[in-house]
């Protein structure tokens, strides 16, 4: 993951587990501040909505055991089009 200082992720679940590693930067969400060398671990009961710290980008390596699922602004907007 690549997250421009600053700025956001959109907000989003996972089925099972996410485990992220910070390589450069940091990022902060609803679970914590996560520097260089940090490992942040959700589950599916966790909506989160990573934030990237404001002195510069923020690198991550990310695993999980399924694909994200939006739940912000963002999916509503794609639920209410693929309705249509």
């Amino acid at each position: 993951l690549w997250i421009r200082a600053g700025r956001a992720m959109p907000a989003h679940t996972h089925p099972g587990i996410e485990a992220t590693l910070v390589l450069k930067g940091s990022f902060q969400d609803s679970t914590g501040c996560y520097e260089r060398g940090d490992i942040s671990v959700v589950d599916s009961d966790v909506d989160h909505k990573p934030v990237a710290g404001s002195d510069e980008d923020c690198i991550c390596f990310a695993v999980s055991d399924g694909p994200a699922r939006l739940t912000g602004p963002i999916a509503r907007l794609f639920q209410k089009l693929a309705r249509h």
